[in-house]
């Protein structure tokens, strides 16, 4: 993975998260970026171990449709862009549910408590582990691609 694609996935807001429903189809739904620098800065230390292969992690509520999904098909890609510099990064891999619960606690923030009410603890708070396998980007014009 080249520099300028680490810092758009470290420094981009949200990321674009697709699964596969029960059809066949993409689910794409924007998911918080925890590996965003500026946002998440008690998470740096976390992904450091990371920097040459981009390991994500996800929060989601454990009643969520994309639950359902993963059980039946773990493959997902993730999506990361800036239109204003022509810049996009697609990663593709499986997702796997995290029981560690000292890397659930390393993840919660501290104002969660409004989307998983039970807390840290709870069935609510599930953390998403995504291991890339592939990846596809595109800055200026031109596109690069390569298995990780």
């Amino acid at each position: 993975m080249n520099i300028r694609d680490l810092a758009l996935i470290e420094e981009t807001p949200t990321v674009y998260l697709s699964t596969i429903d029960s059809k066949g189809f993409p689910s794409t739904r924007a998911m918080l970026n925890l590996r965003n620098k500026a946002q998440y800065p008690s998470l740096i230390p976390l992904f450091m171990s990371h920097k040459d292969r981009p390991v994500l992690y996800f929060t989601t509520n454990g009643f969520a449709r994309k639950m359902c999904e993963l059980a039946e098909n773990p493959k997902a890609s993730a999506y990361f862009c800036d239109p204003a510099r022509w810049h996009g990064v697609m990663l593709q891999g499986e997702l796997e549910v995290v029981a560690d619960t000292v890397l659930r606690h390393t993840i919660w923030q501290n104002g969660w408590e409004t989307y998983y009410k039970g807390g840290v603890d709870s069935d609510e708070y599930v953390v998403l582990r995504f291991e890339p396998s592939y990846i596809s980007s595109y800055y200026q014009f031109q596109r690069f691609e390569s298995k990780i």
